[in-house]
């Protein structure tokens, strides 16, 4: 069975590591990000992090592009922060400065990364649609709710 990461961040290697103790069958995971470096960066060290499980091997590889890592997977993870963290800071700051709570997921900040991201989501739903149209997609971008509430009304993944 095959896995898309879509965003490969912090929580990358925590996926891998539970992608190869949880006896799912994986056998493949693809990473993508839209910095290939960081892909291949994270691809290098979970690979190390699949190959130490002493299961079925994993085979964890960078992605050229989101519809290479989408292509026949049963589920894609999403987990993508679009405009990286000198947006969240942006938003962040604005927010504290204006006497808000400072946060990703709610008020004026949470406002503007959801602004910022529902139409990169609701498009790479539509590659799942097209490319792995009986793939789950798992949502861990945040504002989550928000986001998942966007991809679902929008498209059907």
């Amino acid at each position: 069975m095959k896995v898309c990461v879509v965003g490969c961040g912090l929580r990358t290697p925590l996926v891998i590591h539970g992608l190869a103790h949880a006896g799912l069958g994986v056998s493949q995971v693809a990473l993508y990000d839209v910095n290939a470096r960081r892909a291949a960066w994270m691809a290098k060290l979970c690979q190390h992090i699949a190959a130490g499980m002493g299961q079925a091997p994993i085979t964890v590889a960078a992605a050229a592009g989101l519809e290479e890592g989408v292509r026949g997977s049963s589920f894609v993870i999403s987990s993508i922060r679009v405009g990286d963290m000198e947006a969240r800071a942006r938003d962040e700051r604005l927010a504290l400065e204006c006497g808000f709570a400072g946060q990703e997921t709610t008020g004026p900040a949470g406002f503007a990364m959801a602004m910022r991201t529902i139409p990169v989501a609701i498009e790479q739903a539509r590659v799942v649609e097209r490319l792995a149209p009986k793939a789950w997609l798992l949502n861990f971008t945040n504002p989550a709710g928000i986001v998942t509430e966007a991809m679902s009304k929008h498209t059907g993944v």
